[in-house]
């Protein structure tokens, strides 16, 4: 049964504005809009950015909700406000249309355009004889509207109720932030201006055939149209990109990783399953470090450890690049991906085009589905299990709890406080976010969340390895290749096969069970300035792998990433023949690492020599890519012809790499004993 809206003439009505009407009926999806004009004055009062409309990002917030809440108000005030306000200026001012979605929107929900509460306004001495009421909003047309042919949504007149109404700039977000401050500023000339805005009515009686009775429905429409018309423009950040675009397998992939809603964060009782909480990730910004703030890692970060787990294969970012999509899908295929009937007519068709023809490659849906899946299933227990379960993060995580800020009012509070960059407006809206949160029940102390943030949280951060990109980039690619790497075998145990998740799950318990063991027996391991002393030999232990020396400084280069990899590679496979040998033989552990290598080899000489070329790396490396001992020993070289002896180089370089060894031997014969 239809539902007829209630008309009342004492609504708190829009203007009434001329239209014309059309469909973007391009693909499945025909979308309704409107395009009209407004004064500035008009854009001012009855416009709103998503900041803007109450309870948008109040409390628990989908992902989805938090793409476009950012405005910079810098750009706003510098760049164009002066350009709008120039009066004096001859060169004459213009900026295209803004584009708005119109939705029924009461009490901070999104409403039904069929729900039965919305009481749309009538229209005042029209000559429109059609009149379409849908939801809080009403159309009237000069000649008669059939859903079904578009072309007869041509020329009318439009009004909504504006209590029951929202009216969200979906592009064009910072020129109307612009056109307000420019209304406040000179109302006279606002008043004179008008602008053209192009109205999005996701209504089915006006034709439109997708989902939008639910927020997360519309939501993905709202974002799949700011991408699209942001993509040819300026250019829309990478960690935007990846939290926006449902067509692109990789995004979706890190996605996978994330939890989907901003909420308190509850270890007791998650609510993300395997996946990471988003309050324990930087989504808002694109800094790819994390050594300041409350957050364990980024989305620039779990894009590149996505990037990692599959092989090192590179989002695509040109869809008509044939090598770099069949390198992308031969990686999926990695994880138990098997393209649909669909898919593979689209990429034979896609592959087969000629060269003179610009053809271009996209995922069907069930397909973007299925990667994820495959993606998500394999990788995301793992990426969420280091991150919040190695001692470090814990700490981290522990700290934020002790000061209540792992919940939602802290996350939407930390985000407008790193968003105020000093302009009045970017203060008034922290302003505004404090005002709220003191009226809560239980008010949160802000001033608490200040002293952690500026800090306890620095004196946890300051100088830990775990909290430096290249480390923790370092930590997944370790990971990667001993996913790559059999486990350890003794008298034919039953171990999982090598590739599947369950070797990988167990390589990741081996990792995080070593580097806890490790961090629970000398908290300063995993400084970047920790110092050793095994048998007369004493050093930096980080030393020519993430420690770069000539510099004193964090070495952030992928070559120091790889140096730094292949230490993690070693420990994880040392401690794991280690537990293996305790678990199996149930005997004591010998006093040399050597000594226990040798006796291993008789079970598992695979294991040994896996072992073997890793401390290659290490101590030599190859001559495009030196190893950290080698570089070291070159650092610390007293007479330059010393350089030019590669046997002195080489022999010096065993003797750390055995220092160091010999130093990680003894505190692992400490858990075992």
């Amino acid at each position: 049964m239809e539902v007829k809206p209630r008309i009342r003439k004492n609504v708190n009505a829009s203007p009434q504005l001329h239209f014309l009407g059309g469909h973007f009926s391009l693909g499945p999806t025909s979308i309704p809009y409107v395009t009209t004009h407004m004064t500035i004055s008009e854009l001012a009062h009855y416009l709103k950015t998503p900041e803007q409309l109450p309870g948008w990002t109040d409390g628990p917030t989908e992902i989805e909700a938090l793409y476009q809440r950012q405005l910079d108000y810098r750009r706003v005030k510098n760049r164009i406000l002066p350009y709008l306000a120039d009066s004096e200026g001859e060169r004459p001012r213009f900026f295209n249309s803004i584009t708005v979605a119109l939705f029924p929107y009461k009490n901070h929900e999104i409403k039904s355009f069929d729900a039965d509460e919305c009481i749309p306004p009538s229209l005042e001495d029209t000559a429109a004889d059609n009149i379409i009421n849908t939801g809080p909003v009403t159309l009237g047309t000069y000649v008669p509207f059939d859903a079904a042919k578009p072309e007869t949504f041509s020329v009318g007149e439009l009004r909504w109720n504006v209590d029951q109404t929202a009216t969200v700039a979906i592009d064009g977000q910072h020129r109307l932030a612009a056109c307000q401050l420019l209304h406040n500023k000179n109302p006279e000339e606002a008043e004179r201006t008008r602008v053209c805005v192009i109205f999005i009515i996701p209504s089915a009686r006006l034709g439109y055939n997708g989902n939008s009775g639910k927020r997360n429905q519309l939501l993905t429409l709202l974002r799949s149209i700011f991408i699209d018309l942001n993509k040819h423009a300026k250019p829309v950040k990478r960690s935007r990109l990846i939290l926006l675009d449902d067509s692109d397998p990789h995004s979706i992939a890190v996605r996978r990783m994330l939890g989907t809603s901003l909420h308190d964060v509850d270890a007791s009782s998650p609510k993300d399953g395997d996946r990471l909480p988003l309050a324990l990730v930087d989504w808002h910004t694109d800094d790819a470090k994390f050594e300041n703030g409350p957050y364990v890692t980024t989305v620039l970060m779990l894009d590149r450890i996505v990037q990692t787990l599959i092989g090192g294969v590179k989002p695509v970012t040109d869809w008509t690049d044939k090598k770099g999509i069949e390198r992308q899908m031969e990686a999926f295929k990695r994880f138990g991906y098997t393209p649909s009937d669909e898919c593979n007519k689209r990429y034979s068709d896609f592959r087969d085009a000629e060269e003179l023809w610009q053809a271009s490659f996209s995922y069907p849906q069930e397909d973007l589905g299925k990667i994820e899946d495959a993606i998500g299933t394999m990788c995301s227990p793992v990426v969420s299990s280091l991150l919040t379960r190695l001692k470090p993060y814990t700490e981290l995580i522990e700290l934020r709890r002790d000061y209540n800020m792992l919940s939602a009012d802290f996350s939407n509070w930390y985000e407008a406080y790193c968003a105020n960059d000093g302009t009045p407006e970017a203060y008034q809206r922290l302003q505004a976010v404090e005002d709220h949160l003191k009226h809560r029940g239980t008010p949160p102390k802000i001033s608490t969340w200040k002293h952690c943030l500026e800090e306890e949280i620095p004196k946890l951060k300051n100088d830990n390895l775990f909290f430096k990109v290249v480390f923790q980039a370092a930590l997944f690619n370790a990971l990667q290749l001993l996913w790559r790497t059999p486990l350890p075998v003794i008298e034919d145990a039953d171990i999982p096969k090598k590739g599947t998740p369950e070797h990988l799950l167990s390589w990741s318990n081996a990792l995080e069970s070593v580097i806890n063991s490790l961090t629970q027996l000398d908290d300063n391991f995993f400084d970047i300035n920790k110092t050793f002393s095994y048998e007369g030999r004493s050093g930096t232990f980080w030393a020519g792998s993430v420690l770069n020396l000539d510099r004193n400084a964090v070495d952030f280069t992928d070559s120091g990433m790889h140096r730094t990899a292949h230490w993690i590679l070693l420990l994880t496979t040392l401690d794991y023949g280690r537990r293996r040998w305790l678990e199996v033989w149930q005997t004591g552990l010998p006093e040399d690492y050597k000594e226990f290598l040798e006796r291993f080899a008789e079970e598992d000489p695979d294991y040994v020599q896996s072992f073997d070329q890793v401390a290659k790396k290490i101590r030599t490396g190859n001559s495009a890519n030196r190893g950290s001992m080698w570089r070291l020993v070159c650092s610390l070289a007293e007479d330059p012809e010393q350089l030019e002896d590669q046997d002195w180089i080489e022999e010096n370089a065993q003797k750390q790499l055995d220092a160091r060894v010999g130093f990680i031997w003894s505190l692992l014969k400490k858990v075992s004993d």
